[in-house]
């Protein structure tokens, strides 16, 4: 017999906040081929993930990145990194709905690959200000889906997995979360309505 959901597990980028890498990037690489450059040097290069389990810090990252890029484009890049977390804006609705679970007695908490830069950036963002705990991979050095993380993230906060909802907008780590005990659904596309339905599907009282 499945036991009772009590706490409700949010990724962040992509479920609780807009995350995209268009918003980051082209404000200050608008041309096509610059744009697209710029992204394979940050994200298709590998080191986006490395900086979200703190194998690599920022001035490295960085470091890496003008040694790739022309010396011209230098300062538009620190801007760029500097300022990307302003890019991620509320998800409309989640943060209401992040609220009318804790009024319904849900614990929530937020597990994330992210680096640790969130630790300057998450105080701006009102929807961290509900939760009763915060896991950020880069702390840990541990990454979604490694099923180690969503243990170590139980350890942290004293949870059951088995009493973990888990929402990602990832496949593959709902996958992960399910691999210890913990139920969950897909976040399809910023579509509230439908995660609502599957928290109802769920036995989750909204």
């Amino acid at each position: 017999m499945e036991k009772e959901i009590r706490n409700i597990v949010f990724d962040m980028g992509r479920v609780l906040l807009h995350f995209s890498t268009e918003d980051v990037i082209s404000p200050y690489f608008p041309d096509p081929a610059e744009h697209a450059l710029v992204y394979e040097t940050i994200y298709g290069s590998g080191d986006w993930v490395l900086l979200d389990d703190a194998t690599l810090t920022e001035d490295e990252a960085m470091a890496r990145w003008k040694a790739k890029l022309p010396i011209e484009w230098h300062a538009r890049l620190e801007e760029l990194f500097a300022r990307w977390p302003e890019t991620m804006t509320p998800i409309e609705g989640m943060e209401e709905l992040v609220c009318e679970l804790k009024d319904a007695g849900y614990g929530c908490y937020v597990l994330s690959n992210a680096s640790v830069r969130f630790e300057k950036y998450y105080r701006e963002k009102s929807v961290f200000s509900h939760m009763d705990g915060l896991f950020v991979s880069a702390f840990y050095k541990m990454l979604k889906p490694d099923p180690a993380i969503y243990r170590r993230m139980c350890e942290e906060f004293s949870l059951d997995p088995e009493e973990c909802f888990f929402i990602d907008d990832i496949a593959a780590n709902i996958e992960g979360a399910a691999k210890v005990g913990m139920r969950g659904a897909q976040f399809p596309s910023y579509d509230v309505a439908s995660l609502r339905s599957d928290l109802v599907a769920a036995g989750i009282r909204i």
